[in-house]
């Protein structure tokens, strides 16, 4: 930090984006007390541009509601999707099966996507992002 920082001479503050975040529901929503399914695909694309980050891990984490799962018989509603080093500028494109179950009621559920930046290994969080989504049951 230098003396004359304050007339624009200093360090710009970062852009605090790491990760690009964008999901999307096929079909839109699912139907009530059926066992039904729909796919949640996420679009993820690595923002850092500095080589450092190239060493780190990345993770995405799904988070569901009660009611409704990540396997037929929506028993869990968390999945962790660990993807290792993602270099800067890289994008990947997965899926998840978002499951309904006899005992799921009409409503909005809510669904929460977590990407996350790791330090050393997964155990050590750096930085993330998050995207929160409604489901629609009819």
């Amino acid at each position: 930090m230098g003396v004359f920082d304050f007339l624009g001479g200093g360090e710009k503050p970062r852009d605090a984006a790491v990760f690009g975040l964008a999901c999307e529901l096929h079909p839109y929503s699912l139907k009530a007390n059926v066992n039904d399914y729909l796919d949640l695909e996420i679009d993820l694309e690595n923002f850092t541009g500095d080589q450092a980050a190239n060493n780190e891990f990345t993770s995405i984490t799904v988070a569901l509601a009660k009611g409704l799962g990540v396997d037929r018989s929506a028993i869990s509603q968390t999945r962790e999707i660990r993807l290792g080093q993602l270099k800067a500028g890289e994008k990947r494109h997965f899926k998840v099966s978002v499951w309904a179950t006899q005992r799921t009621d009409a409503g909005s559920y809510l669904a929460v996507i977590k990407a996350i930046q790791h330090d050393r290994d997964y155990s050590h969080v750096k930085n993330a992002a998050l995207k929160r989504l409604t489901i629609r049951v009819d």
